[in-house]
């Protein structure tokens, strides 16, 4: 099965970056580092293990050719070399529950997963899901600042948050991207208790190490931007070192804008990303009121001294009025064309110099050959053009070596406010190095990356092999020292001229391999011949008939790093994972039918080979393609069953079934296993002896472990930790679906009542059963079933609260216990609640009997049907 795994880790008050944590270091004493932006409490990882991840994810923006994960990653490289500051903490801490889904569930708002605090949950998918998105739903237990982020992860992420699964226009209440380079961060307002919010959270690859956290609290930061803006600007939030902290947008129908910020002090400045076509013509401001001139910039470094930059002080909570109004920019804009043919140029970049500031700004050339640059403040302009492959050019007809040029050499191009200017660029092609390596792939892509002597200003570049393997790249580097490296996902790795490397990444090679000098004229030509990485193949039968098992999902696992993981699905019995990485791993297999199994022959259950199983035989991956693997598997079982609650099935996503030890403790989840109707079905179960507990995660029942055992009411995540007993064990064998597996549940919050006619003992149905507070507060109505009863919710803030009842029925009202309506409920004022005793609004322990409510008709005597007087 191929793995998401979600960190739902759900913590305490107003730690929003807490994600950081060492695992022995608690929330509060984060509290005060965080707050007080104290660089030492960002980043925990060492060095290595940072710099692991981060090539990881640059690896799989290369062999997935995702240009804008690839930004990403330079963006944090940047952010984590240029220090102090924020930066991501790949490594999540350890989960302390495992929940396995199908691959319909929690794909849909309708089924949207419960999320609650105290508990880092990791999650998998099965293999056939093809929905990247998640659905979770958080439910305030107080009217409160909440935020939902996916801070933590190692994955890309995005976050759409949504008021009801309607989706209706109006009803997303918030969406974020790129809160810190690659996760996000949306705030949820709840203004009453058990409001709930639905999020979808997206990723671009179903990988590990995603986190999804909630924590309370926050500050808001409100205002408006005049004129509105054609397109939603980017009201961008930094801390005081520099770093992004939050992004909100300013609407374009009002020009308003709110924003969520953890930090407690900040600067604010306009970015409008939008590169098409007309561009807004405003120019971007810092608050208050200092023009920003790289337009589409999420920093402060074009925007002036800092000191001229207000530093938000949110100490004291929330602020509005953070107004921007904004003046319209000049342009400068032209195209750029080939010297020789005339041709325009279809790639590059016009980098421009404001005189005197010394910012940089850019376009990027169209497929047209177009550029422009436009909201710029009136000023004094210099302009340069580069392009792969052509010599750089100034302003106008200056050519230079090497970008950023000499700018001061330059013709300046004055710009009035709201002014234009049109500049045209004609470029002369110059090459000075030409790659070619051999053994690749045809068809297949070959990355190669340039740095200098030292490993530092690098050019990107590459090419397809050909039908014979050959890659085929040229292009024009600036003269001097260098070091070269070759990667793609076919080949091993490879620093010029020929040291293999032990990572796709070449980490620990690139400054080991052999020093090119880049000519200043002529051409260098470069030759490296590279190897195809190896696969590992077998075969996967069924233990006792010898017969070939269909759609098992094998799995190969680096040993040092289990996030390094290759995955191929066996058809006819024989699988081929290729393009393995030469390496130490372990080899698993996963089946819905059979017991998922170690390579050599350890059962593992629940399903997460790499990290429930132990003592796997490593596998040493060179060069060349091992000997084929043989796994034999045993068939699983099922357990099924049927649950009710309160004497009614379960409907779906209300209860979790656990797997678990002897000591009580939760060795796997599952979730979204039900029909509907209360049945449920546990299948690719490990025949032997297990233990079954069913509780919710809300801890809104009492837990019960089969066969009967009622737990108390948790009063922390781990259900299963106040039970009288471990309860049955339960006896699978192989291959067997075994059913009767039932549970009776009780709720833990609020209380059941039964309403029924004092004369005839009769249930009623359909009467009204209102909540109040001690102090006479309305809380929540709820409505009788056929049977007479229902359970009104509980969980105040105070033990105890008040019922009254209110009826269509004809018959005389009352408030709990026997305080008479006759003039009608006193949901409508109609009857005064003095006098009224509260009861306690959660059960103390389970088996409580429920409260009796017994109405009688008009004029009645007061003879009840139990032939007692009252």
């Amino acid at each position: 099965m191929r793995a998401l795994t979600i960190l739902l880790a759900l913590i305490a008050p107003a730690q929003l970056l807490a994600q950081v944590l060492d695992a022995g270091q608690t929330l509060s004493s984060l509290s005060a580092d965080l707050h007080g932006e104290n660089p030492a409490a960002f980043g925990r990882l060492p060095p290595g293990d940072y710099e692991r991840r981060l090539t990881q994810l640059e690896q799989l923006a290369l062999e997935t050719s995702d240009e804008t994960l690839w930004h990403k990653t330079q963006h944090l490289r940047s952010v984590h070399a240029n220090g102090p500051g924020w930066r991501h903490d790949f490594e999540p801490a350890a989960a302390d529950r495992h929940v396995r889904i199908g691959a319909q569930a929690a794909i849909h708002c309708e089924q949207a997963m419960p999320i609650d605090f105290g508990q880092s949950v990791q999650i998998e998918l099965s293999a056939d899901r093809a929905v990247k998105d998640v659905w979770v739903v958080f439910t305030a237990a107080q009217a409160e600042t909440y935020t939902l982020s996916t801070l933590g992860s190692a994955a890309d992420t995005r976050i759409e948050l949504w008021q009801s699964c309607g989706q209706r226009p109006g009803e997303l209440l918030a969406k974020n991207d790129d809160y810190s380079g690659l996760q996000s961060v949306v705030p949820m307002f709840a203004n009453r208790p058990f409001q709930r919010f639905y999020a979808r959270i997206s990723v671009d690859v179903l990988q590990p190490d995603l986190r999804v956290s909630v924590v309370e609290g926050g500050t808001q930061i409100s205002g408006t931007v005049t004129p509105v803006p054609t397109r939603s600007l980017r009201v961008v939030a930094l801390n005081s070192a520099g770093n992004r902290v939050s992004v909100g947008f300013a609407s374009d129908t009002d020009g308003s804008y709110l924003m969520y910020v953890s930090q407690s002090n900040v600067r604010l400045r306009l970015s409008n990303p939008y590169t098409g076509q007309p561009i807004d013509p405003l120019v971007m401001e810092a608050y208050p009121d200092r023009p920003c001139f790289v337009r589409n910039s999420e920093s402060l470094g074009s925007c002036g001294d800092l000191a001229q930059i207000e530093l938000l002080d949110l100490s004291g909570g929330s602020l509005s009025g953070i107004d921007f109004t904004l003046q319209t920019g000049g342009e400068i804009f032209g195209s750029v064309i080939d010297a020789n043919t005339l041709v325009p140029l279809t790639s590059g970049q016009v980098h421009i110099t404001y005189q005197g500031i010394g910012v940089f700004a850019q376009s990027g050339i169209s497929s047209e050959g177009r550029y422009r640059l436009s909201g710029l403040p009136a000023g004094n302009y210099f302009l340069q053009v580069g392009s792969d492959r052509y010599v750089g050019q100034l302003h106008s007809g200056i050519e230079c070596d090497m970008l950023p040029c000499a700018v001061d050499q330059g013709t300046p191009i004055t710009i009035s406010n709201a002014g234009s200017q049109l500049v045209n660029f004609s470029l002369t092609k110059d090459i000075n190095l030409l790659i070619v390596a051999s053994g690749g792939v045809p068809g297949e892509y070959l990355g190669v990356t340039i740095t200098d002597e030292l490993g530092g200003n690098p050019t990107y570049t590459g090419a397809v092999a050909d039908s014979n393997g050959i890659a085929r790249t040229e292009l024009l580097r600036p003269p001097g020292l260098a070091r070269l490296y070759v990667g793609g996902s076919s080949i091993v790795s490879k620093v010029y001229p020929n040291l293999q490397c032990t990572t796709p990444s070449c980490v620990d090679e690139r400054l080991a391999g052999e020093v090119i000098s880049v000519p200043d004229q002529g051409q260098l030509q470069l030759n490296m011949t590279v190897n195809r990485r190896p696969s590992v193949v077998g075969t996967v039968v069924d233990e006792a008939t010898g017969a070939a098992v269909f759609g098992a999902t094998v799995r190969v696992t680096e040993v040092d790093n289990p996030s390094n993981t290759y995955a191929a699905v066996a058809q006819n019995g024989e699988f081929t994972v290729a393009k393995v990485y030469p390496g130490d791993y372990f080899v698993s297999v996963r089946s819905d039918n059979y017991v998922d199994e170690l390579y050599d022959d350890i059962p593992c259950q629940p399903a997460f080979p790499s990290d429930a199983c132990e003592g796997g035989l490593v596998l040493e991956i060179d060069l060349q393609t091992p000997p084929p693997l043989t796994f034999e598997l045993q068939k699983s079982g099922s357990l099924s069953g049927f649950v009710t609650l309160d004497g009614l099935p379960v409907g779906s996503y209300v209860v979790w079934l656990a797997l678990l030890d002897e000591n009580n403790q939760i060795i796997q989840d599952y979730y979204s296993n039900f029909d509907g109707q209360g049945n449920f079905t546990l299948y690719d179960l490990i025949p032997g002896t297990h233990r079954l507990g069913i509780y919710d995660i809300g801890r809104g029942v009492f837990p019960v472990i089969y066969d009967g055992v009622v737990c108390a009411r948790p009063a922390t995540s781990q259900p299963f930790t106040d039970c009288p007993a471990s309860g049955s064990t339960i006896h699978l064998g192989v291959g067997e679906d075994r059913s009767g597996i039932d549970f009776t549940l009780e709720g833990a919050t609020g209380r059941i009542v039964k309403v029924r006619r004092g004369d005839t003992g009769a249930a009623l149905s359909g009467v009204v059963v209102d909540s109040w507070t001690p102090e006479g507060q309305w809380v929540d109505a709820f409505v009788t079933d056929t049977r007479g009863l229902v359970r009104v919710r509980g969980g105040f803030p105070t033990p105890g609260m008040l019922m009254s009842t209110s009826n269509s029925l004809g018959l005389v009202d009352e408030v709990y216990d026997n305080l008479p309506c006759p003039n009608g409920p006193a949901y409508f004022g109609l009857c005064s609640l003095s006098g009224a005793a509260a009861v306690a609004s959660d059960p103390s322990s389970s088996g409580q009997p429920p409260l009796y409510i017994n109405l009688l008709p008009v004029g009645s005597d007061v003879i009840w049907f139990d032939q007692f007087e009252d």
